[in-house]
Formats: structure tokens, sequence, C-alpha cells
């Protein structure tokens, strides 16, 4: 998976994209699909916080 390495194994873009036979406008999206995710998450964090910490 190409993501994956980029963002765990720290290979370049143009690596992973070789090694996983992808594009790099296709991984482009799917790492911006996965930072817009991510900054949803870390906008509703603050109105969902307390219910998280209570099922720890």
């Amino acid at each position: 998976m190409a993501a994956e390495d980029v963002l765990v194994r720290g290979m370049s873009r143009r690596e992973a994209c070789e090694r996983n036979a992808v594009s790099q406008s296709h991984l482009s999206v799917k790492l911006r699909r996965l930072q817009d995710f991510n900054q949803m998450v870390v906008r509703i964090y603050p109105f969902i916080r307390e219910e998280i910490e209570h099922d720890i």
C-alpha cells in the first residue's frame, strides 16, 4: 500500500508509487482525503471528548 509506505516506512512518494504501481496523483488524492479526515476528527474531538474518556 503506497500510503503506508510513505506514512509508516518513510519512503518518498515516488518510490512508494513505483513499488505499488499507482500514480502519484492517485496517491496525492488519497493522502489528502486522509488529511481531511484527520482535520475533521480534530475539530469534533472537543465535543465528544467526555464521552470518549468516560468509555475508557
